[in-house]
């Protein structure tokens, strides 16, 4: 029995993935994409839109995408595909050019190098790091402080204010003498890297 949209992967905002069912059933699961432009479809009608022959393909889950929305992989089922129970799909990668995804197809195809699937916590961590220094100078200065890594937490540390800010474990922290002398939880890394992209870092 199909059940609400399994959202999987959520890159940046302006661009969603999902799959219509948890059923156990997979042949009956579809993956789908939403985006400003185009609102909810099938990836199979997106992949038609976009030229791609689906003729006996049917895309079953979307299971991680470029940072940029351009490269989707997870399982479908292909005309070659023996259908019987306990199956097991088989994997793709489509690539989708539309208005969403027009800048970074261009970059692609220039050969600059492709952003990486949902960036990695040090990644992520940098991304919000140079967001909080831009947003609280008074708290994170000098800005363009190097990231280290120290007691298991990934950080930066600021001479002129002798504060940390670090994440560990998917959360972001902060230690600011200025507020306390405590290592202080600021919010988990996903909720401050969306704040983050949301403001182009």
């Amino acid at each position: 029995m199909a059940t609400e949209p399994d959202f999987r992967i959520q890159p940046d905002g302006f661009l969603t993935l999902a799959n219509n069912s948890r059923t156990a059933n997979l042949t009956a699961a579809r993956a789908i994409r939403w985006t400003q432009a185009t609102g909810w479809q099938t990836l199979n009608d997106v992949a038609r839109a976009n030229g791609v022959d689906t003729t006996g393909i049917t895309f079953l889950t979307a299971e991680t995408v470029t940072h940029d929305g351009q490269f989707i992989a997870g399982k479908a089922v292909f005309p070659t595909t023996v259908v019987t129970p306990g199956f097991k799909p088989e994997g793709y990668i489509l690539r989708i050019c539309d208005a969403t995804t027009a800048a970074a197809c261009a970059a692609f195809n220039a050969g600059q190098p492709l952003q990486p699937a949902w960036p990695s916590d040090q990644v992520a961590s940098n991304r919000v790091f140079n967001y909080l220094e831009a947003t609280y100078p008074q708290y994170a200065a000098p800005k363009g402080a190097t990231s280290t890594i120290g007691s298991g937490y990934y950080f930066r540390y600021y001479a002129a204010t002798n504060s940390y800010v670090g994440s560990l474990n998917g959360n972001v922290y902060y230690l600011v003498p200025a507020i306390n002398d405590q290592i202080n939880l600021l919010g988990s890394l996903s909720d401050w890297l969306a704040i983050a992209a949301a403001a182009g870092f």
